[in-house]
């Protein structure tokens, strides 16, 4: 049953798994959504939108693994097609609404989108057509509103996999070694890529060979499995050691520094590689104090508060949206305004007090109407089929 966050910020979810609804992971959405919009609308250079995507695929891998962890302990075995029938029905209709309007305004306003492009983003393979066709085919070279699909590929490439493994491993600390095995294996993956990206030159780290480290599954499927780890380490004796770590006010500093760190360092090397690992760290233990920390309860209230909670609810909207209405937009503006702006990320003052908001109000109220009118009808579909008895 859903159960909201006390309003003193105590905490009224479970450690273990359930299907609470935990409303402070609604605010870290938003808060991620408000770095990727604001990152795409001009402030890329500022605000990290990669590391907002980072987020959601930490909630991502630890939702989902709550979940498999419920219908596993009520089964004893997980129903992969009922499975990934609720991931697809959370996913499926916003998207197949999004792709074909947004590839229209896209040519509308002087932008470039292919059918191989609208397949890739239909059926979760963006971020590898990517690496064969250019995702800044937006008008005047500015990013497709396709181009975020890339991220809701990893998602789906992890739903289509992560369960296979959970039900092949037996025993939660099996799973956690191939699980820590496999992270070794992606960074390692990663850092050869890197290093042989930055060998090559500027042409390899400003296009592709940067991209595909960053944007690839195979690369980035780490980001979305250390949230599994905290999720199954919250199962096993180590629950306990987790729960002191998580309620002490070092670590929540600790991560804070650690998410700090990563954005400051400047070297390709590390920015294409390790990263990832040392915002992964930190969501670990940041995210592990938020939810779980008896001394943190100022932040669940923060998290919890309901405008940032409605954000959130509409962040996978706003997330397919924003950029569709940037493209729309750019053509009615003049090109002295937009193209600094969001070309060479160097907004000005008109934009930046103006411009900008009015967009990102209208991206907003654009998600929230397809969040209740597309997103929202399937879901009871989707709670019909969680709530099915064993």
């Amino acid at each position: 049953m859903s159960r909201p966050s006390a309003p003193d910020g105590s905490i009224t979810w479970s450690v273990g798994p359930s299907h609470d609804y935990v409303a402070p992971l609604d605010g870290l959405r938003a808060l991620s959504i408000i770095l990727v919009v604001l990152g795409h609308y001009g402030l890329g250079s500022i605000l990290p939108g990669t590391f907002g995507v980072t987020v959601f695929f930490f909630i991502s891998g630890f939702l989902i693994t709550r979940q498999l962890m419920v219908e596993q302990a009520r089964r004893g075995t997980v129903r992969l097609g009922p499975f990934m029938t609720r991931r697809l029905l959370r996913l499926w209709p916003a998207l197949i609404v999004v792709v074909p309007i947004a590839s229209l305004i896209n040519v509308e306003a002087g932008g470039v989108t292919t059918f191989p492009q609208v397949a890739a983003g239909l059926f979760y393979f963006t971020n590898y057509m990517a690496l064969f066709e250019p995702y800044n085919t937006g008008p005047s070279g500015m990013d497709s509103p396709l181009a975020p699909l890339w991220s809701i590929g990893v998602e789906l490439h992890f739903y289509v996999l992560f369960p296979f493994l959970f039900l092949a491993i037996r025993g939660r600390l099996r799973l956690i070694a191939v699980l820590l095995v496999l992270c070794v294996v992606i960074i390692a993956w990663r850092s050869v890529l890197a290093e042989q990206c930055i060998a090559a030159g500027p042409a390899c780290t400003a296009g592709l060979g940067a991209f595909r480290t960053a944007f690839s599954t195979d690369l980035r499927l780490d980001s979305i499995l250390y949230g599994v780890l905290m999720s199954l380490l919250l199962n096993t004796g180590a629950a306990p050691f987790l729960l002191r770590l998580f309620n002490r006010h070092v670590t929540l500093l600790v991560a804070l520094l650690l998410v700090l760190l990563s954005l400051t360092i400047r070297d390709p090397a590390f920015r294409s590689s390790l990263r990832y690992v040392v915002q992964g760290v930190a969501l670990f233990l940041g995210v592990g104090c938020v939810l779980f920390g008896e001394r943190h309860g100022w932040t669940r209230r923060l998290l919890a508060w309901r405008p940032a909670v409605l954000l959130g609810q509409w962040s996978y909207s706003l997330y397919l949206w924003h950029l569709a209405v940037l493209v729309a937009c750019v053509p009615l503006l003049p090109e002295a305004l937009w193209k600094p702006a969001i070309l060479e990320m160097r907004p000005s003052l008109f934009w930046l007090l103006v411009v900008m908001p009015a967009m990102a109000a209208l991206s907003t109220a654009v998600a929230a109407a397809s969040y209740y009118f597309v997103e929202r009808p399937p879901q009871r579909l989707r709670r019909f089929l969680i709530r099915q008895p064993s």
